[in-house]
């Protein structure tokens, strides 16, 4: 006779099966469906006891197990356990993680087997998903790594190009160029940062950072000189961005040495034609002739001058009418 404890036992367990999350069948060592809990019938798509009487076979899709190896494996070790595509009633199918055990009888004697299954789908995209973040997370790296290699370079060679011109008495002027410079290469980066893409850089943006730099560091608020952007977005690599970036910096950097004034204006402008881009720097100030103020061999030149053939562009100068910088070059 069955005491209270095994009553209140039985009702547990009970309890425990029919409120499981995952789908639980019991089936016999037919594999005729006896019982099956309300997750199960939701999972595959059923009501009521229309599976009580099948076949397991009914949730096997076939598309990755046969039923019979699963129970023949099943039989031979007491368990089986691991991922299949399973179907529903309607015949639509999903991944899942399934485990079956043999269930035995106080004797030790097999009367059937309890399977445990729920569907994975969603957990396996989002592994692929997470795989593929890494693996793209993993090319940028190496991409990162390679630029920042490039823009060490870039460092070195700016500072060969000023080897043996640094005296004492433009020693400061020198430092303050140079960091400048530094200035550009680190905002890029920053741009850069939390981008899935080394293209994602929006050039105007960029441009746009560095003028408000070098027009920070020379008071152009305080002197009443008016900055007037104009760009167009654009999307660039980080190899394109960098050059631009630091010829802006040098050419606007010339204009507020040497052309503007208080109470004067600048205007940077961008322009995407088709693939071909036009950088346009224009001070209203006095103007300055490369060849009597600027010296021919000059960091500042030499380096506008090697950065443009980087880009694989054309630059000129127009001294009609303040002085106008124009960049030309293709994406």
């Amino acid at each position: 006779m069955e005491n209270s404890h095994d009553k209140d036992r039985s009702l547990l367990y009970k309890n425990i099966i029919e409120n499981n999350w995952d789908a639980i069948v019991f089936a016999n060592m037919t594999g005729v469906v006896e019982f099956v809990n309300p997750a199960a019938n939701e999972l595959y798509g059923y009501e009521g006891d229309e599976l009580i009487g099948q076949n397991v076979d009914v949730f096997n899709s076939h598309l990755t197990h046969n039923t019979e190896d699963i129970v023949n494996d099943l039989i031979n070790k007491g368990f089986w356990h691991g991922e299949l595509v399973q179907r529903r009633k309607d015949n639509t199918t999903f991944d899942a993680l399934l485990h079956v055990q043999i269930i035995t009888d106080k004797n030790g004697n097999p009367i059937g087997y309890a399977s445990n299954s729920k569907d994975i789908t969603s957990s396996k995209e989002s592994a692929k998903k997470l795989k593929q973040i890494i693996a793209e997370k993993e090319i940028l790296l190496k991409e990162v790594h390679h630029r920042v290699k490039n823009n060490l370079s870039i460092i070195q060679g700016m500072l060969r190009l000023q080897q043996g011109k640094v005296t004492e008495v433009n020693f400061e002027d020198f430092i303050i160029d140079f960091q400048t410079r530094l200035s550009v290469l680190s905002e890029a980066h920053n741009t850069l940062s939390g981008k899935s893409s080394l293209q994602d850089i929006q050039l105007g943006e960029y441009l746009a950072k560095v003028v408000r730099q070098v027009a920070s560091l020379f008071n152009a608020k305080e002197r009443n000189i008016d900055i007037i952007l104009d760009f167009e977005d654009a999307k660039v690599l980080l190899d394109i961005a960098i050059p631009c970036g630091l010829i802006v910096n040098e050419v606007v950097t010339n204009s507020f040495k040497h052309a503007l004034s208080t109470d004067q204006k600048l205007l940077c402008k961008l322009r995407d034609d088709d693939g071909v881009y036009i950088i346009t720097i224009s001070d209203y100030g006095k103007g300055f002739n490369l060849e009597t103020e600027m010296d021919k061999d000059s960091m500042g030149l030499s380096l506008i001058d090697g950065l443009a053939q980087q880009l694989d562009g054309k630059y000129s100068y127009d001294f009609q009418h303040g002085t106008e910088f124009n960049l030309v070059f293709k994406s």
